[in-house]
């Protein structure tokens, strides 16, 4: 079993990789190329996807908070991942439609290189790392403004454990 999930981990990490590859090929193509593509239903799309994830997000991390779930708070987690996504795509469209800035788009999409390396760094490593080394770490999903709305692991400094 232990030998099944290390292939499927292996396989994982090369699907990213080549997620991450994909990106900057295609980020330089059309930097390259000076081209630019977009359209209104898109931008629409980007846009009710932006609202609605935000909302999810908020919505998962106070259920997390109630239930003191990790599981729900890894999925809100993943969602304000998607959120962050498409934030992305809108600021490189926006300065793209605003400034006529046609290199803003890809550019803006590198934004999300570090993020996604260190989200697989953490599902690769089974845990996250800003936890770990804490003597007075107490596991604690909060989502109050201290903590910065569930981004920061809570320490019961700020709400009661």
């Amino acid at each position: 079993m232990s030998q099944h999930l290390d292939t499927l981990r292996r396989t994982a990490l090369i699907l990213v990789i080549a997620g991450l590859f994909w990106n900057l090929v295609e980020a330089v193509v059309a930097l390259w190329a000076g081209t630019q593509t977009g359209s209104v239903a898109g931008v629409a799309i980007v846009i009710a996807s932006a609202v609605v994830m935000s909302i999810l997000y908020v919505a998962k991390m106070r259920i997390a908070t109630q239930m003191q779930s990790w599981s729900l708070r890894a999925e809100a987690m993943e969602t304000l991942f998607c959120d962050i996504q498409d934030l992305t795509i809108l600021v490189g469209l926006a300065l793209n439609a605003l400034l006529a800035w046609w290199w803003a788009d890809p550019i803006a999409s590198w934004i999300l290189i570090p993020f996604l390396i260190n989200e697989g760094r953490e599902n690769l490593s089974g845990h996250d790392h800003d936890h770990a080394e804490h003597e007075n770490y107490t596991p604690h999903v909060c989502f109050c403004p201290n903590c910065f709305y569930g981004l920061r692991r809570c320490r019961a400094v700020c709400c009661a454990a």
